[in-house]
């Protein structure tokens, strides 16, 4: 693990939402013309087919976003072990709102959360960042031990 898992958690957050609602509206509009079909797929098996298929589709790709998501909670987990780690809070504060918050905040917004000065907080993000890159070479070393003794 290192500073880009850090960094990516956050697009890949955005990424996952825009997939849920992707399926979500290909599930709202495949059900909104169930009715019609229903009372055509008496008579007609080729409707009946696809729907079947597109119903098939779309639980295939809700299938694979859950598998997304939990491959991105298990990279949450390891992210937070590494911030729980940093000894520093204000460093913690900083990361935390701007790369794993689900309120997406801002430099600027997490400046005035945490009552600094924005240079100083640019200055504090960079630094949090080194330490985090520290942190992540310790949980790397950590988790080599753990799998050499298993």
């Amino acid at each position: 693990m290192n500073r880009q898992d850090l960094i990516n958690y956050r697009d890949n957050l955005s990424y996952l939402d825009q997939k849920f609602e992707d399926i979500m509206r290909r599930r709202e509009r495949l059900f909104k013309i169930t009715p019609s079909y229903e009372e055509s797929a008496h008579t007609n098996s080729a409707i009946q087919d696809k729907f079947a298929e597109q119903l098939a589709r779309i639980i295939d790709d809700e299938m694979g976003y859950f598998k997304l998501v939990e491959k991105k909670l298990n990279k949450l987990k390891e992210i937070e072990k590494v911030l729980d780690d940093m000894e520093n809070t204000i460093y913690r504060n900083i990361l935390f709102n701007l790369y794993i918050s689900d309120k997406k905040y801002n430099l600027t917004q997490v400046a005035n959360l945490i009552d600094k000065e924005y240079t100083y907080v640019c200055k504090l993000h960079g630094e949090a960042l080194n330490e985090f890159d520290k942190q992540c070479e310790n949980y790397n070393k950590s988790q080599q031990i753990t799998l050499n003794h298993n």
